[in-house]
């Protein structure tokens, strides 16, 4: 999320208005969606996630451009999806607030709970962040530290309805699995959104007595094409492995030899062990040395970072290169040994790699779910409230707030 309480006083134009709870009282129901009733706590939570949204939507930041923003209210000023700002953003929070009841009412109807580490997760999450700056951005808007929490709860809710239906049957109950997605369908898609590759690359280039950088000669430039084909011809013979190759390299040019197991990261942001297991003795077919790269890889802000996987998906697709044969390539100042491995015959990853995959194929679908199970439940919201607690009041100032 974007947040404005600590970035250059930006909503200090908004320092006047008046505060969200300052005339109303404590815990006010602002709708009733079938039977669940939205607190004007828990409103305003979803409300300032809908212009959090707002704020960061692609179309948002695209019309802003270079254009400085120096308070909350700049925002009003554009139009998302055909709406204004403040059209789009209460339509949003009343969204968020369907989406709530129709996740409540599936866990009543499947007769779900949370577990008990998803609590403790809540739990840890609600504490860390409203320590760090949350009780001022939402408990200065009239949100409690319960409510902030109660909408962390729905999200996972959320997901725990998400794989009721797509993921496989819970092991313990049996219950789920009500659409769930075959091994098949993920195995395909692993090999769309993946790539799984192994590298030993040499540089075309040196540093020199003076510490700068220069280019090797061409007789040093084909001395290290011809080790790495020696190489690659080697693998792809079967008398030795890329990990073989690769720890001769090593000792070639004087680098320490790792110690440690192999291993290899999964999107699930794990490492494992060569020769663990999971879930029924499955494990991959692969070498664990082996790296695995994702067209919805991200950084640890969350933003995209797909550099890696579209640099290799380039190689593949410009080299022709076969899944499992050894290939030296040139890239840019290194010639590269690459082997690719065909992920649509590796069952280890897709399970490892099952979330991610079940995001990208059924989360559309799984809005639709929620969709209709929101077109079954009545709406009854209490208008004055609704308009009383207008985005244009959403205070990120200094003020004092009576949370809800």
């Amino acid at each position: 999320m974007r947040f404005f309480a600590r970035i250059c006083a930006l909503l200090l134009c908004m320092a006047m208005l008046f505060t969200m709870g300052a005339c109303h009282k404590k815990g006010e129901t602002v709708m009733t969606i079938g039977d669940v009733e939205i607190s004007s706590g828990l409103y305003l939570s979803f409300l300032i996630d809908a212009f959090n949204e707002f704020t960061q939507h692609k179309d948002i930041s695209e019309a802003i451009g270079d254009t400085a923003v120096s308070s909350a209210k700049d925002y009003f000023e554009y139009e998302l999806e055909g709406k204004d700002a403040i059209t789009w953003i209460k339509d949003k929070a009343k969204d968020l607030c369907s989406e709530y009841a129709a996740v409540k009412s599936f866990f009543k109807e499947y007769d779900l709970s949370l577990t008990n580490e998803e609590i403790e997760a809540i739990d840890s999450y609600a504490d860390y962040y409203w320590e760090n700056g949350y009780d001022e951005y939402y408990g200065g808007n009239g949100v409690s530290k319960e409510s902030y929490r109660e909408t962390l709860t729905f999200y996972t809710m959320k997901n725990v309805v998400f794989n009721y239906y797509y993921s496989k049957p819970n092991e313990e109950t049996g219950k789920g699995g009500i659409k769930e997605v075959p091994m098949s369908e993920l195995l395909v898609k692993l090999e769309e959104d993946y790539l799984l590759v192994e590298t030993l690359s040499i540089s075309t280039e040196e540093t020199d007595d003076k510490g700068a950088t220069v280019s090797k000669t061409d007789a040093e430039i084909s001395k290290d094409k011809a080790k790495l084909e020696g190489y690659a011809n080697r693998i792809n013979k079967g008398s030795a492995t890329f990990d073989e190759v690769n720890k001769e390299y090593q000792k070639e040019i004087g680098k320490s030899e790792e110690s440690t197991q192999d291993t290899t990261t999964t999107d699930d942001g794990h490492n494992h062990e060569e020769g663990e297991t999971h879930e029924e003795e499955l494990k991959s077919i692969y070498p664990s040395t082996a790296t695995l790269y994702s067209i919805n890889d991200t950084d640890s802000n969350g933003q995209s970072a797909t550099e890696n996987y579209e640099r290799f998906l380039d190689i593949k697709e410009d080299n022709k290169i076969e899944y499992g044969k050894a290939t030296v390539v040139n890239e840019g100042t290194n010639q590269t040994l690459v082997i690719f491995y065909d992920l649509s015959k590796d069952e280890y990853y897709a399970d490892q790699c099952r979330a991610a995959l079940l995001k990208s194929l059924k989360e559309e679908d799984f809005e639709k779910i929620i969709d209709e199970k929101i077109g079954t439940l009545t709406i009854n919201a209490n208008n004055s409230l609704v308009k009383y607690y207008s985005p244009k009041k959403l205070n990120f100032g200094e003020e004092d707030n009576h949370n809800h």
